[in-house]
């Protein structure tokens, strides 16, 4: 077996090669912007021609703070985190840092397994998804205590610092667009419940825009042996088990696209024809939303602007150009995507 042979160089390595001294190549691996940059160019040239690579974690432990940002998301595969963990990623690299991910599964035993390992690798802050659930409260708080952290998509208490979509605006948004068009939703929610705030702000706004018409709102009952997870089975489940009652809603609003994508699965299985019957909505504007039949209206998430502005907050908290007493709180604006789950059934109905 054959491969590519790791290298030995070492600094003194490049510091020879280079023609400078060791100190001199430790300011540029830590991206001294004191150093001059024809200098900085002769000791990159070095490291590349030495297929040298400092080990990031050992200067990390020298420094007792490195410039590695950690990241911790949900559910890697869900290409909702995959946008945001790309743009964070870019954003990072271009600012100097090195961002490492992990994800937690919703699991808080894997959640408190993750934090305590970037702890060891002396990140200089943290962007999180936190896992829904109260059992890491004081882990949390004593986190934020040691070290930046940036919530993102949710988080669990107010206080903190966070960089999350408007929900609130967005669920109302696609409520009244539904109802525009002639649908009264009924809304099928998510399993995690009002202790993800970003999902509770979600059921605020659907409310508020059936309010604001004259309507009462209807929220779908979950059966007591449906997996808590916001997935198609979830969706499926939920929508399920009220068709078997119940007449379908004229129109249905589900917490996330996942939701959705289930929620039509039952409403076909019955004979009744999503998008034409019964309008249906989404959040959150995952890729398959725009290829599935009927294509999926739904409201899109400025995700390239949330991990971007995610890694923004940490650098200037890092350095000192925001106050960790003074909370930063990024809401940002969401986009409603209309497509055929609702312009059809417009069509139908106004015919």
């Amino acid at each position: 077996m054959t491969g590519k042979k790791k290298s030995t160089a070492t600094m003194s390595d490049v510091s020879q090669m280079a023609g400078v001294s060791r100190y001199t190549v430790s300011k540029v691996l830590n991206r001294d912007p004191s150093v001059k940059e024809s200098t900085r160019i002769k000791v990159m040239q070095a490291c590349k021609s030495l297929n040298y690579t400092p080990d990031l974690h050992a200067v990390s432990l020298v420094r007792g703070r490195s410039t590695t940002i950690g990241l911790l998301a949900a559910q890697i595969t869900d290409p909702f985190y995959n946008e945001i963990i790309a743009a964070a990623e870019n954003r990072a690299a271009l600012a100097g840092y090195h961002l490492v991910y992990a994800c937690t599964y919703g699991d808080p035993e894997q959640e408190e397994s993750i934090i305590r390992r970037f702890l060891a690798m002396k990140i200089c802050g943290l962007i999180a998804a936190p896992v829904v659930d109260k059992v890491n409260t004081k882990l949390w708080r004593e986190l934020e205590s040691r070290i930046p952290v940036v919530y993102f998509d949710r988080y669990l208490r107010s206080g903190t610092h966070y960089v999350i979509n408007d929900n609130r605006q967005s669920a109302f948004d696609v409520t009244s667009h539904l109802l525009d068009i002639g649908g009264i939703p009924a809304y099928l929610g998510s399993a995690q419940g009002f202790l993800n705030l970003a999902i509770r702000d979600r059921d605020l706004g659907y409310s508020e825009a059936m309010q604001s018409r004259g309507y009462k709102p209807m929220r779908l009952p979950v059966p007591p042996d449906l997996q808590k997870r916001d997935v198609e089975e979830f969706g499926f489940g939920v929508m399920d088990a009220w068709l078997t009652k119940h007449e379908p809603p004229s129109a249905i609003l589900c917490a996330t696209d996942a939701i959705a994508l289930g929620a039509m699965a039952a409403l076909d299985r019955q004979g009744i024809r999503p998008g034409r019957d019964v309008a249906v909505a989404g959040h959150d504007n995952l890729p398959f939303s725009a290829w599935i039949l009927p294509s999926l209206t739904t409201v899109e998430q400025p995700k390239a602007e949330i991990g971007n502005t995610a890694v923004t907050t940490i650098i200037d908290l890092v350095k000192g150009a925001l106050s960790q007493i003074e909370r930063v709180r990024r809401v940002l604006r969401s986009r409603l995507v209309v497509r055929d789950s609702s312009t059809l059934f417009a069509e139908q109905h106004t015919s």
